[in-house]
Formats: C-alpha cells, structure tokens, sequence
C-alpha cells in the first residue's frame, strides 16, 4: 500500500508575519564629501581557471554629507582578457552618534 503524498496543505495567513511597508518615491538629494578606507587584514587570494578572486575587508571614514565609519566586504573578479569585476558586499555605517546602518 502506497502512501498519498499529494495532500493539501492548508496554511492559517493570519499567522505568517507579513510587513507592511508604504511605497514611496525618494528623490535624491545632492551630496559631496570624501571616502578614505584601507585593508583590515590582508586579502584572500583563489584561482579558477586564469580568473582571480580577491575576497576582502575593508574600513572606511566617510566625511561630509555622510559622516561615519564602514566595515565593508567585497570580491573582486580578474578576467586576464576582460579586465576586472568588482562586487560589493556588505557594508555596516557607524556615525558620531552610535548609530548603525546596513548596506547590502
């Protein structure tokens, strides 16, 4: 006797947390100011093929508009006939008053 694994599955909506954020249109506003970053620990280096990836980390002072500091992560990718990729991952911004933000 086989078993049916093809049943309903019912699921109570009420209880799914679901946010309920307001969609907004933000116009950009001018900014100036400066960012200045170096190396937190030496980068990790790994090869495929004739690519090259270069993971780090990074810590960066920003002054002017924004002001703070960053921990940043990011990967570069080096194509020998294509040049260079770069992706940024994470970055967390600490200002002068403690607070704390999250760029993916």
């Amino acid at each position: 006797m086989r078993a049916d694994l093809r049943r309903p599955v019912r699921l109570p909506l009420s209880s799914l947390d679901l946010p309920q954020s307001p969609c907004r249109r933000i116009l950009p506003s001018p900014a100036a100011g400066t960012w200045d970053y170096a190396l937190t620990a030496p980068p990790e280096l790994r090869f495929a093929g004739p690519n090259v990836f270069i993971y780090g980390q990074d810590r960066g002072e920003w002054a002017g508009t924004l002001e703070g500091f960053t921990e940043e992560e990011f990967v570069v990718v080096c194509h020998p006939k294509a040049g260079f990729s770069f992706y940024h991952g994470e970055m967390t911004l600490r200002d002068g008053d403690g607070r704390v933000g999250h760029a993916p």
